[in-house]
C-alpha cells in the first residue's frame, strides 16, 4: 500500500504495516524523536491526518526551521529539548557540516570513513527529559508509533519512556553495529532490550560498511500478523 505523500521508505513500510494489520485507525499519537527538519513529521502527517504528532529536536538551531516547515499541518507539535533517562544538563554536539542530523550528546569515535567530513561547534547545553513524564505533562495516554533517529541515545530513550513503551505498536530507530559515537548502544543490545519489552525486528538494513542501519520492531502483544 502505497502513500504518494511518503517517500522516506521507512515510513512507507511503516504505513504498509499498519495499512495491512488494519490498525490505520488505530494510530492516534506518533512520537518523533530527532525532528532534524520536520520532514519525517510533515510524512507522517500525510499517512496518518487524524494522529497528534509529536515531535522532539535538542538542536535548537533547528527549532525555527521546523516551525517553518510544519506551520501549514495542525497535526504537529515541536518541543525542542533532549531525551533520556534523566532530567539534566548534558552537552550537545552541533554538527557544523550540511547534515546537521550527525548533532549528538555522544562524541564521535573517528573510526567512521565519514568521521572525516564532518567538524563540531563548541559544544552547548541542552536539557533533557524523561518521555514518560513528559507525555504525562501533556496528557498523552500513549505513543502509537516510535520513530527514533537520535544518533546513539537510543537506549537512554527507551529507559526514559517508561511503561508507554507497553503500547507502543511499531518502532523506527537507527541501529549502529559498529560504534560511531562513544559508549552509543550497539544493535545487539539494543536488539535484546527490544525483546525484553515484547518486540520483535521485522525489518533491519546495512548501510555505510555496516557501520549502521535502520531497523523496524512490531510489538507482539499489539500487533498480530495475520
Amino acid at each position: 500500500m502505497n502513500n504518494p505523500y511518503i517517500y522516506d521508505l521507512n515510513i512507507q513500510r511503516i504505513y504498509s504495516i499498519i495499512h495491512n494489520l488494519n490498525k490505520v485507525n488505530d494510530i492516534n499519537y506518533i512520537l518523533d524523536l530527532g525532528c532534524r527538519d520536520g520532514s519525517e513529521a510533515i510524512q507522517f502527517s500525510c499517512a496518518f491526518p487524524n494522529a497528534k504528532i509529536i515531535s522532539v529536536e535538542a538542536n535548537p538551531n533547528q527549532i525555527e526551521t521546523i516551525k517553518s516547515n510544519i506551520k501549514n499541518y495542525s497535526n504537529i507539535q515541536i518541543f525542542n529539548f533532549g531525551v533520556s533517562n534523566k532530567e539534566e544538563e548534558l552537552d550537545f554536539n552541533i554538527s557544523s557540516t550540511i547534515n546537521i542530523g550527525n548533532s549528538s550528546f555522544l562524541k564521535i569515535t573517528g573510526d567512521y570513513d565519514d568521521h572525516e567530513k564532518m567538524s563540531f561547534h563548541t559544544p552547548i547545553k541542552v536539557k533533557t527529559k524523561r518521555l514518560d513524564n513528559f507525555l504525562k505533562e501533556l496528557q498523552i495516554p500513549q505513543v502509537d508509533i516510535l520513530w527514533m533517529d537520535i544518533q546513539g541515545f537510543e537506549g537512554k530513550a527507551i529507559e526514559g519512556l517508561g511503561d508507554y513503551i507497553k503500547n507502543v505498536k511499531i518502532l523506527h530507530s537507527e541501529v549502529a553495529y559498529k560504534e560511531m559515537y562513544k559508549n552509543q548502544l550497539l544493535f545487539d543490545k539494543f536488539d535484546f532490550c527490544m525483546l525484553e519489552n515484547g518486540f520483535h525486528c521485522i525489518y533491519r538494513d546495512y548501510k555505510h560498511g555496516d557501520f549502521w542501519g535502520d531497523s523496524i520492531y512490531l510489538n507482539s502483544q499489539k500487533c498480530i500478523i495475520q
